[in-house]
C-alpha cells in the first residue's frame, strides 16, 4: 500500500515536527516558502492531475488556487506564483502567474519558444 505524501515543516535543532498538510491527495509535492515566509505554495497531484494551492505556513487557510498547475514558486514581493501549466491554446507547457489570492492568472511565455516542446 502506498502512503501519501503530506508536506512537514521540522525544527531541527530540537528535531520537533508538524505536520502542514492532512488530505486526500496522492501526492503533495513542490512545496515553496514565500520570501516573506508567511505562506507556502504546494501543487497535490490529484486523481485527475495537479493543482496549485497556497497556505499560511502554519498550515492554515489552504485554499486552491488553478487546476493543472505544477511546481509554483514565489515571485520576490509574496503576492504572485509563477509556475508551468499547458498553454491556453495547446498542451504545451508554458509558464504562468497567479495571485496569491487566485486572481490575475496570466500566460506569460509562449511555448513554441520552449526548446524542450
Amino acid at each position: 500500500m502506498y502512503d501519501k505524501t503530506q508536506i512537514f515543516i521540522a525544527d531541527t535543532s530540537r528535531a520537533d515536527s508538524t505536520k502542514l498538510t492532512n488530505n486526500e491527495f496522492v501526492d503533495n509535492r513542490y512545496p515553496d516558502w514565500s520570501t516573506n515566509g508567511e505562506w507556502i505554495a504546494w501543487a497535490p497531484i490529484t486523481d485527475g492531475g495537479s493543482e496549485i494551492w497556497v497556505m499560511r505556513s502554519d498550515g492554515s487557510e489552504q485554499q486552491k488556487l488553478i487546476d493543472r498547475g505544477r511546481e509554483p514558486a514565489w515571485a520576490p514581493d509574496s503576492e504572485r506564483i509563477v509556475f508551468s501549466r499547458p498553454a491556453s491554446d495547446s498542451d504545451y507547457t508554458a509558464l504562468w502567474t497567479i495571485r496569491r489570492d487566485g486572481s490575475e492568472l496570466r500566460q506569460i511565455t509562449d511555448p513554441s519558444r520552449n526548446p524542450l516542446n
